[in-house]
């Protein structure tokens, strides 16, 4: 056994792990644990339908920015689209790691950037801004192998929208030259940030897909319909009609509650009950998950934190609360109850 090896074993016989047990054990759990993560997934689409709703603020200061190509700006920033997301960081004299790296905070989410070719697809630049001069920026960008445009601040840029001390995405939407500000995302929840859909996620038109819950006359389109290779979007302006294919024949095959589930945590719990009760029952249909189902339901005696946590869900946190000390509903019968339902048209 080589060290490395003999490490590892040490390292796990030192930890409290949890138990090994069968495979039919181990789908039920996982079957009890994607409950909870769908309805985390719904939660957060509510989430962001409210933040849609949220008020926006007028930029009436003028704020001047160094670039690339001279001064810009924060119109400029836009690039000519509609929405910006626009980046602090840090990177600059006083700043740990200065003149050779930025922030390694800054550095490790400037490495999770996806590209940007299908953020601007959706009308979306994301801009970086430090306090650095810009040809320490550009002697960053290459040596960091990073492609965001990153611009110089000026002025109290960085003091006015909250990230003087600490970085923070600060989301823009314009009309015309007029400027509004919508959100602003910091300290931990800079986490998330990197995916496309995080970054849509907290724009104020969203991803701009059918399913959304978001306020009328928002530009929304067909669900996965735009989405392309990174290097096609301007060879391809159209939806590609093989891709459309397939993309439709997915949608026929797995049924999805992103319109009902999202609409239905911002509204109530109908719309959550709703879609995980169709999971359910898509999984009893398809026979891809019978078994694990099946041995959830089988257990002679299922223990209570289980039942709590999938009724928790199911029936909505107020509505268990309500029921403490009675008899929880059968899994099958509620499945049964929903049975009738037509499945949502919608993919995941």
């Amino acid at each position: 056994m080589n060290k490395s090896a003999e490490n590892d074993r040490g390292g796990l016989a030192a930890m409290q792990t949890p138990p090994v047990v069968s495979r039919e054990a181990w789908e039920a759990a996982r079957l009890e644990m994607l409950v909870k993560e769908k309805a985390q997934v719904r939660a957060r689409d509510a989430l962001a339908a409210e933040r849609r709703r949220m008020p926006w603020m007028a930029v009436e200061k003028p704020y001047v920015f160094e670039g690339p190509n001279g001064k810009a700006s924060l119109l400029d920033l836009f690039e000519g689209r509609r929405q910006l997301i626009v980046y602090r960081a840090f990177f600059e004299p006083g700043v740990f790691g200065w003149p050779d790296h930025g922030c390694r905070g800054c550095s490790l989410g400037a490495d999770q950037v996806s590209h940007l070719s299908h953020l601007n697809q959706r009308d979306t630049t994301l801009a970086y801004a430090s306090r650095a001069p810009q040809a320490d920026i550009a002697r960053l960008k290459a040596r960091m192998e990073w492609d965001m445009p990153w611009y110089t601040i000026t002025d109290s840029f960085d003091a006015d929208f909250g990230v003087a001390e600490w970085h923070g995405h600060n989301v823009f939407i314009r009309d015309g030259e007029r400027i509004f500000r919508t959100y602003l995302v910091n300290s931990r929840g800079d986490e998330a940030m990197g995916t496309v859909w995080s970054y849509l996620d907290i724009t104020p038109l969203g991803r701009q897909e059918l399913w959304e819950d978001s306020p009328k006359g928002y530009p929304q389109g067909p669900t996965y319909k735009w989405w392309n290779w990174h290097d096609n979007y301007d060879a391809e302006a159209t939806p590609n009609a093989k891709w459309a294919a397939v993309t439709d024949a997915g949608e026929a095959r797995v049924p999805q509650d992103r319109g009902a589930g999202a609409q239905g945590d911002v509204r109530g719990g109908a719309g959550r009950t709703r879609g995980v009760l169709r999971e359910l029952r898509f999984w009893l249909d398809q026979n891809r998950s019978f078994r694990f189902l099946s041995c959830l339901l089988s257990r002679r005696e299922p223990t209570s934190a289980s039942l709590d946590a999938l009724a928790a869900v199911v029936l909505g946190r107020e509505t268990l609360q309500r029921r403490q000390g009675l008899p929880q509903p059968p899994i099958e019968a509620l499945v049964a109850a929903d049975h009738h339902r037509e499945p949502a048209v919608e993919l995941w």
